[in-house]
């Protein structure tokens, strides 16, 4: 531990020496600015801090950035030639809410009872929606079902939208539903691979993208939404009339997962992280655009959590 500031030499001599810790996420950087001086904090491994010494006393607010751009700042006042510390907790998530690498639905029966569904405020637009984001499909459970990732919520009673799997293809199903299920884009998919997707069911501009790669696209026009929210993991009408959740496939969202009106980055209107509330350890997606926590439908089947995001030592 740092006991005075002389042992790092004649690069500091009688100057304050500041020591940042950052929790929860890596950061990649680490600066304090005061009056239009910036300084580059360096991270000692030995200590697990960021450390810097400043050009003068005063307040210096202190930012550390992550590789995904989120950023977490504080101010600290520097009154003398000493060490001074702050602590940075650096997370896409408020206080009270942990992230996790992953949420994987299990659901509790192997028929359309009992499985997980997390029923999300983002409403789909009548001219669909694109999400972007990693998933994997862990299972299937039998010919002629459905493993839904992404669905809207009641849609497939008229018009809507189901990103997942059908037999051993990763499908996008667009348009209009009502008691059956037209393929839009398909591709072979082996169980329990991760893949990136960029999937849009827009009208005019639908398209699959995995890995990057585009896999195929569609002109269809046909409606997309009647103004349900977005399901994850499953949909609470799978066929007109059929008043059950459906999701044959466990399945696992890694965050974050972003839904836009548009197919370029504009239009954002959610943006879900895996999650458990600290209160009560219950396990769910977190929108930081609607500032929601959701967790699994009443009736609706379990989910695991994968580790929490921890910065590194």
């Amino acid at each position: 531990m740092i006991l005075n500031p002389v042992v790092y030499g004649s690069g500091g001599g009688d100057k304050p020496v500041l020591l940042v810790t950052v929790t929860v996420r890596v950061a990649v950087s680490v600066v304090a600015s005061k009056s239009g001086t910036n300084v580059s904090l360096i991270y000692d491994s030995t200590l697990g801090k960021w450390w810097a010494f400043l050009p003068s006393t005063g307040t210096w607010t202190v930012t550390a950035t992550s590789s995904n751009n989120t950023q977490a700042s504080s101010t600290v006042s520097v009154s003398s030639v000493a060490v001074f510390e702050t602590t940075l907790r650096l997370s896409n998530l408020p206080e009270g809410f942990v992230e996790l690498e992953y949420l994987r639905s299990i659901g509790k029966a192997s028929d359309n009872t009992g499985v997980t569904m997390i029923d999300t405020a983002a409403k789909v637009p009548s001219n669909g929606i694109r999400v972007v984001g990693e998933v994997s499909c862990e299972d299937y459970r039998g010919t002629g079902t459905l493993g839904m990732v992404i669905a809207e919520q009641n849609g497939d009673a008229s018009n809507g939208f189901f990103i997942g799997i059908s037999g051993g293809n990763f499908i996008i199903n667009a348009g209009t539903l009502a008691s059956t299920w037209p393929v839009i884009i398909s591709v072979s998919y082996t169980l329990g691979t991760k893949i990136s997707i960029e999937a849009s069911s827009i009208i005019g501009n639908t398209f699959l993208k995995i890995d990057e790669n585009i896999i195929g696209t569609s002109s269809d026009t046909s409606v997309r939404g009647s103004g349900d929210s977005i399901a994850i993991f499953g949909n609470h009408v799978w066929q007109t009339g059929n008043n059950r959740f459906n999701n044959q496939c466990p399945s696992t969202v890694y965050g974050p997962l972003s839904f836009f009106t548009t197919t370029d980055d504009t239009g954002l209107i959610s943006k879900i992280y895996p999650a458990k509330r600290v209160s009560d350890n219950a396990l769910g997606f977190y929108d930081v655009v609607a500032q929601n926590f959701y967790v699994p439908s009443a009736n609706s089947g379990y989910l695991v959590g994968g580790p929490e995001i921890a910065a590194a030592a």
